[in-house]
Order: structure tokens, then C-alpha cells, then sequence
């Protein structure tokens, strides 16, 4: 097959959730009221995500035998890439897993809700709040840039479970240049 040519890879996304679209996000969600609608676990797990760099099908499966809150971590036995990691909870993710506990009928699960309606719940919610630009995904990016001021490269790559640390820098940390200068005072 002469003549044919390999399609360029795509660019990666560099968007990132700001923090108007995380509060418009939760309020639409119904977070601060209750978790026992999807719509409000869905806003628990945005927030969880960029407190934890978790892809969204590691919230879904999160059990409540895998979460020590006392050591503030949660077990992943089987990630994406086929291998377990251990992710150490901020003090608003172990908030976040309390309210669950507390308030909602205890399941095997913490979120109580499955990969597909939180996604659907998830494209819902970003359009009634006017962000259709945005992807659940996108707050691992978020998260990792996040955590990227208090950690170094080698521990954030342990703690999302990238093996190859390119991809990490390349498509993941992605700080903005005023994000950068603040760093520098």
C-alpha cells in the first residue's frame, strides 16, 4: 500500500478545571445539600479527582475495604495499566469519603455509582453549567498539576502510576506560566 500515510497523533488536551468551574460544577451538582442523588455523588467525585489525580473508572471501583481513613490511603488493586497503586488522601479527600460514609446507606462501594452514569451525570452537569469544553478526565490533569507544587516528579509519578515520566510531564503537568511566576516569589 504505497501512498498512504500514518494519520499525525493528536495533540494532548491541556485543559484544566479552574476553580469557577469546579463551584459551578458542585452547586449544580447538589454537593452541599446532600449525597444521595448520583447528581451529588457525581459532584463528590470531581471533587475527589482533582484532590486525588484518580481516573474516574478507580472512583467508580473505589470499596470501602480498600480505603483506610485513619491512614489517609486507598488502594487500587488494579489500575488501568494492569498494576495495583496505593493513593494518599488529602484531608478534603478523607472529608469527602466521611460524608460519604455518614450520609449515604453503606455499599460495597464509596461513590455508589457505576463508570457509565457518572459519566452521564457528569456531561449533564458540565452543560447546565456552560462547560461543555470540559472532560472528567481533565481533572486528573488538574489534580497532578496540583500536586506538583508539593511533590517532586518521582513521587507524583508514583502516586498517579505513570511508569514513563514523559507522558506525565507532557500531557498531564500542566501549570500556567502565572502559576509559575507565583512560584517564584
Amino acid at each position: 500500500m504505497t501512498g498512504l500515510q500514518q494519520p499525525q497523533a493528536s495533540k494532548p488536551r491541556t485543559q484544566r478545571f479552574t476553580q469557577e468551574d469546579i463551584d459551578e460544577i458542585i452547586k449544580i451538582s447538589g454537593y452541599n445539600e446532600s449525597l444521595k442523588t448520583a447528581k451529588a455523588r457525581t459532584g463528590a467525585a470531581v471533587l475527589f479527582a482533582v484532590e486525588t489525580a484518580m481516573r474516574a473508572g478507580e472512583i467508580c471501583g473505589l470499596t470501602w475495604g480498600n480505603v483506610n481513613l485513619e491512614r489517609k490511603t486507598a488502594y487500587l488493586p488494579m489500575t488501568k495499566n494492569g498494576n495495583s497503586r496505593t493513593v494518599p488522601l488529602s484531608k478534603n479527600a478523607v472529608r469527602i469519603l466521611e460524608r460519604l460514609r455518614d450520609e449515604i446507606e453503606q455499599g460495597e462501594t464509596c461513590f455508589q455509582v457505576k463508570s457509565n452514569i457518572l459519566d452521564a451525570t457528569f456531561r449533564k452537569l458540565k452543560k447546565a453549567a456552560n462547560r461543555d469544553n470540559l472532560h472528567f478526565h481533565d481533572t486528573r490533569r488538574e489534580a497532578l498539576t496540583r500536586l506538583a507544587k508539593k511533590v517532586d516528579v518521582m513521587t507524583l509519578a508514583k502516586i498517579s502510576g505513570h511508569k514513563d515520566i514523559r507522558i506525565l510531564q507532557n500531557v498531564y503537568y500542566a501549570p500556567n506560566m502565572e502559576e509559575i511566576a507565583e512560584l517564584l516569589d
